[in-house]
């Protein structure tokens, strides 16, 4: 970024925090209609849009960014993010493909990247960031179960669901992470290896009806009462919780 381009980028952001993103957009637009041959203007205008909420707007700020210079890397995921929300897949995709190859994007920022197009339904730009982040880093278990999530998403056979999974119980041993395997080799018919996954599990630990209908399940099929047991008094707490829940108004 070049001395101009920081400058004006400091003031944005100045303007920005202090009086919102009407008063951004508004600086930067201003700046668009004065000189509309410098990337940064039509760049800063995207982003001001974009917390304005004013995507297909922003969309075309960006756009035009992109026609003059490259992008900021977190200007390039807000754009990626912004085409997947109007459906633009395959443009999306395009814009996906060049950064990961590009750019040296930070771990926290591609997992934000694929969380936010999994909301959007876009399972398989988010699969495609979780497989790049273990490129990067082959011991990130939230990109390990990412992959199996959206691959499951996707509509993958169980078994191929399973080294990702494995991966991430190894490298995180989170509960998520093995009720999920847990499920997944039940449906496999693997019971002794699900059960053994599920059955230290404190069931204080159980705060998700989903987890508890799992372990209930394979605990019934292991014959393990005792534990199917402690499971439908905790899955009972949590219906109920759910119930009261649902209906405060």
């Amino acid at each position: 970024m070049n001395t101009y381009d920081r400058d004006f980028q400091d003031r944005f952001d100045n303007i920005l925090r202090v009086s919102g993103y009407e008063a951004a957009a508004a600086f930067a637009g201003g700046h668009v209609l004065q000189n509309s041959n410098i990337s940064i203007h039509h760049e800063c205008l995207g982003i001001a849009l974009w917390l304005w909420n004013r995507v297909p707007e922003a969309i075309k700020s960006f756009e035009a960014a992109l026609e003059l210079a490259a992008m900021q890397p977190a200007t390039e995921l807000i754009y990626i993010q912004c085409l997947a929300s109007v459906g633009r897949r395959r443009f999306a995709s395009n814009a996906l493909r060049r950064l990961l190859k590009e750019l040296d994007i930070s771990e926290s920022s591609l997992e934000s990247l694929a969380s936010k197009l999994g909301r959007v339904g876009e399972y398989y730009l988010a699969l495609q960031v979780c497989q790049h982040l273990v490129t990067k880093n082959p011991a990130s278990p939230d990109a390990w179960y990412g992959i199996a999530f959206y691959q499951e998403r996707l509509g993958c056979a169980p078994q191929s669901l399973l080294t990702p999974l494995r991966r991430a119980v190894l490298f995180s041993g989170s509960i998520c992470a093995r009720v999920h395997l847990a499920r997944v080799l039940f449906q496999l018919e693997e019971l002794p290896e699900a059960y053994v996954l599920v059955r230290f599990i404190p069931v204080d630990a159980i705060d998700r009806l989903c987890w508890a209908n799992t372990i209930f399940q394979i605990a019934m099929a292991q014959q393990d009462y005792l534990l199917a047991e402690r499971v439908r008094v905790q899955l009972s707490k949590l219906y109920e919780c759910s119930t009261s829940s649902s209906s405060t108004f």
